[in-house]
């Protein structure tokens, strides 16, 4: 079952734990209830409107990126969801890249492969473009919690 999230990656600098609880607050006092989770370096947020939240935490520091997507825990789920989102926001012949980050599970490249293949089979005369993608894919699998998501800012 695919749930909406939004994502929240961390840009490195400061503490990952500092965002994690400033992501917390901010919903907080924008009166958004949510579930807050982490997946690998990035912040999973639940039970809200996603595009709500990235409005609410664009502005945060630590903040590399954001985006909306899905959560499932198998890398067929995140590949389905990948699909799904391009259907949405990816054009047909659009450019697009997929970046992964995997822990205690398959590869990154294998998350990848998979997104890749599902997003290729999806939309029509789709192509990958690394340098210059019009639609940036996440994919993040931690154990068994996992999300799929397309960048929005």
């Amino acid at each position: 079952m695919l749930k909406g999230v939004a994502v929240v990656r961390w840009t490195g600098r400061g503490r990952f734990e500092d965002l994690v609880s400033s992501v917390r607050s901010v919903l907080r006092a924008e009166g958004v209830r949510a579930g807050v989770s982490t997946v690998g370096e990035s912040v999973m947020v639940e039970g809200a409107n996603p595009a709500r939240v990235c409005e609410a935490l664009e502005r945060l520091p630590g903040v590399a990126w954001l985006a909306v997507g899905a959560s499932s825990g198998t890398v067929e789920g995140l590949a389905s969801g990948a699909a799904r989102l391009s259907s949405k926001y990816l054009a047909k012949g659009g450019r697009f890249a997929v970046r992964a980050e995997s822990k205690g599970g398959p590869k990154p490249s294998d998350l990848v492969w998979a997104a890749t293949s599902a997003i290729l089979d999806e939309v029509k005369g789709a192509r990958v473009d690394e340098d210059a993608p019009s639609v940036v894919f996440r994919l993040a699998l931690d154990g068994d919690r996992g999300v799929a998501a397309v960048e929005l800012a």
